[in-house]
C-alpha cells in the first residue's frame, strides 16, 4: 500500500503538479486515517461545483484538485498509521519550502472565513440593513434630482427657484416732524410751529412686483400711497365767542334772534394730513431657511405727487388753512428707506410677511421762500401677502 502511494506521488510529480495539489491529496489521506478504526473509508466531502486551479511549474499547465482526488481514490482503502504519519511530515515540509502553496493556503482560509461570515445570522441582518439604507438613499437622491428646488424641512436650506413675485401691503405710519429756522430771526417762529404741531399716526398701502434669484438676492418696484399726519394743538386766550339765540312764540314761530358774546379760552385740536403718491424701488436679500424667512432691503422712493390739508399758524400768529396759503411743495423729490422683512411661506406660491421700515426725507416739505424748514421721518410697519409666480 505504501508503494502504491509513493507511485501516486511519482505520477503527480511527472505531471508537473504543484505542491498545492499534494496538500489537497494529504487532506484526503488524513481523512482516511481518521476512519481506520472503523476499517472503512468515508467519501471525501467536496463541492464538485468548486474547482481550485493550481499553477504548474512552467506556468502554463493547470490541473484541478478533483483530478488528484480521483487518482487517490484508486489506491487501497487502508493504510498503516506509520506510513501516513511519515507522509504527513513529508508533505508539511514541502509546503514550508513552497511559497506559492503558502500563499494559496492563506487565500483559501480567507475565502472560507468570508463564506462562514456571510452565512451567519448577524451577517444576514447586517446585509439587510445595508440594502435598506442604500435603497432609501437612492430614493432620496432620485427625489432631489427630480425636484432640486423643492423646499426642505428642518434646518436645511430651501432653494427657491428664480422667479417673479407680487405683493400687496398695508400698515400704520408713525411720523416724526421737526422744524428748523432758516435764519436767526425765525427761530422763535420755528419753535412756535414745533410746539403746536405734534406727531400722529397715518396709513400706508401699496403693491410691488419683484424678481428673486435662487441665491436670495431680489429687486422690487411698485407704487405706494402714504398718508402721514400731525396733530395741531393750540389754545386761544380771551377768545371771543359770538352766540346767536333764536326767539320763538308760543306757537313755535320765530319772532326774533338775540346775539351775545362770550370771552374765554378755547382749545383747538385739528388733524393735518400730508399725502404722497410714490414709486418705491429697492434691492435686498432674503434668506432661504425653513418656512420662516428673514430679509433685508434698502432703496429709494420717488415722489409723484404731494398734497396736504389742515391748519397752521403763520408768522402773524394767525390761524391759516393749508389750502388757502401755499407753503408746501407739490413734489418733495426722493426719499430713502431701509427695512427688515419677516416672511412665512404658506406653500410653494403664497406667503405672508411683516416688514418694519424707516423712511427718511432729506428735502424740506416747505417752499424755499418759507422761513422754516419742515422735515419728516416716518416709521412704517408693512403687513401683506405675497404671490410667487
Amino acid at each position: 500500500q505504501l508503494n502504491d502511494f509513493r507511485k501516486l506521488q511519482h505520477n503527480a510529480n511527472d505531471n508537473n503538479l504543484s505542491t498545492e495539489s499534494i496538500d489537497q491529496s494529504n487532506s484526503i489521506v488524513e481523512n482516511k486515517q481518521s476512519n481506520t478504526d472503523t476499517k472503512s473509508m468515508q467519501p471525501v466531502g467536496r463541492n464538485n461545483s468548486t474547482i481550485q486551479i493550481v499553477e504548474s511549474e512552467n506556468k502554463n499547465e493547470f490541473k484541478s484538485i478533483e483530478d488528484v482526488s480521483k487518482q487517490v481514490s484508486n489506491t487501497e482503502n487502508t493504510a498503516t498509521t506509520d506510513d501516513l504519519a511519515n507522509r504527513k511530515v513529508q508533505l508539511t515540509q514541502n509546503k514550508i519550502d513552497n511559497p506559492l502553496a503558502q500563499k494559496q493556503e492563506r487565500v483559501l482560509a480567507q475565502k472560507t472565513k468570508e463564506i462562514k461570515n456571510t452565512n451567519s445570522p448577524t451577517a444576514t441582518q447586517t446585509k439587510k440593513r445595508v440594502e435598506k439604507t442604500t435603497s432609501k438613499e437612492k430614493t432620496e437622491g432620485e427625489e432631489k434630482s427630480q425636484n432640486p428646488d423643492k423646499e426642505c424641512a428642518g434646518s436645511r436650506v430651501i432653494k427657491l427657484p428664480t422667479s417673479f413675485f407680487m405683493d400687496a401691503y398695508i400698515g400704520p405710519v408713525i411720523g416724526n416732524t421737526y422744524f428748523s429756522a432758516k435764519s436767526v430771526e425765525d427761530k422763535t417762529y420755528a419753535r412756535l410751529r414745533d410746539s403746536t404741531e405734534h406727531n400722529g399716526v397715518g396709513i400706508i398701502a401699496g403693491m410691488r412686483i419683484g424678481y428673486i434669484h435662487s441665491n436670495g438676492m431680489n429687486i422690487r418696484a411698485g407704487i405706494a400711497y402714504q398718508q402721514a399726519k400731525t396733530i395741531f394743538k393750540y389754545s386761544i386766550e380771551d377768545d371771543e365767542k359770538m352766540i346767536i339765540t333764536t326767539i320763538r312764540d308760543d306757537q313755535g314761530a320765530i319772532i326774533g334772534r338775540d346775539t351775545s358774546f362770550e370771552f374765554g379760552r378755547r382749545d383747538l385740536r385739528l388733524v393735518n394730513t400730508y399725502r404722497t403718491v410714490d414709486i418705491p424701488i429697492s434691492i435686498g436679500y432674503l434668506s432661504m431657511k425653513n418656512k420662516v424667512q428673514i430679509g433685508f432691503h434698502a432703496g429709494a422712493v420717488l415722489n409723484l405727487n404731494f398734497t396736504q390739508n389742515g391748519t397752521y399758524l403763520n408768522q402773524n400768529i394767525a390761524l391759516v388753512s393749508l389750502r388757502d396759503e401755499k407753503i408746501y411743495k407739490k413734489n418733495i423729490g426722493a426719499s430713502f428707506f431701509g427695512s427688515v422683512e419677516l416672511q412665512y411661506l404658506l406653500g410653494d406660491q403664497w406667503g405672508v410677511f411683516v416688514e418694519p421700515q424707516v423712511r427718511f426725507y432729506p428735502e424740506s416739505f416747505t417752499l424755499n421762500a418759507h422761513p422754516v424748514k419742515q422735515n419728516i421721518t416716518t416709521f412704517n410697519i408693512l403687513t401683506g401677502i405675497k404671490y410667487i409666480f
